[in-house]
């Protein structure tokens, strides 16, 4: 078979390639993207309407000071950079049928995890998915609706290399933490794909015992 690189990925290989995929929209005549390939809906409105880090950005200390530094992101493309390493944007869906916009129709959620190595890495994972419950909320709100739901996998466990608990309890961390808002119907829906990360999130849930009563509609396995 074809081999995509070191470091590299097939779109169908990772969470992003298959959301651009389905929740994409159609290609776009009006301007190009690289190698001169039209342009998606979904990134039409990302290059208008999400604003891009500037030249002016930089690393933070925590990163340049790692042991094996390896960049959140690079300081020199910082003007093409629209989301940093622990944080979260929010833009509609351009769904490819009526079943997933139905299924998706207050919005995509794109969140950028950290590596394994980061020095910051369970508190960014924390930042990513507060983050997401925060722009979350924020639609609800905009869509007058008395609550949200957020589906998601464990962030990170890819290619970034994040172990599935350390990943699972930066979430049950956020999910049972001060910024959760008990006058709002916050539902997460959690997808694994592996025995290992059901697992890991079972046991996140034990270290928070307040959350119990969450974990039968927490678990999604698929």
């Amino acid at each position: 078979g074809m081999d995509a690189g070191p470091g590299m990925l097939y779109p169908r290989q990772c969470l992003d390639g298959l959301t651009h995929q389905f929740l994409g929209g159609r290609r776009l005549a009006d301007g190009r993207t690289g190698a001169g390939v039209r342009p998606t809906e979904l990134q039409r409105f990302i290059r208008d309407s999400v604003p891009a880090l500037g030249a002016g950005w930089k690393e933070d200390a925590a990163a340049a000071a790692s042991p094996r530094p390896r960049l959140r992101r690079d300081p020199a493309s910082a003007a093409q950079v629209r989301c940093p390493t622990g944080s979260a944007v929010w833009t509609p869906s351009f769904a490819a049928s009526g079943e997933m916009q139905d299924r998706f129709p207050m919005g995509i959620l794109h969140a950028v995890a950290p590596y394994s190595d980061d020095p910051e890495c369970e508190l960014l994972l924390q930042s990513c998915y507060m983050r997401c419950m925060e722009l979350a909320r924020t639609r609800a709100e905009i869509e007058r609706e008395p609550g949200f739901q957020i589906a998601t996998a464990l962030l990170g466990t890819g290619v970034k290399g994040v172990a599935p608990d350390i990943g699972a309890e930066a979430l049950c961390a956020v999910i049972a933490g001060p910024g959760s808002d008990v006058q709002t119907t916050i539902t997460w829906e959690v997808v694994v794909q592996e025995q290992e990360g059901f697992r890991a999130i079972e046991k996140a849930l034990d270290s928070h015992a307040h959350m119990d009563c969450l974990a039968g509609s927490l678990l999604a396995q698929r």
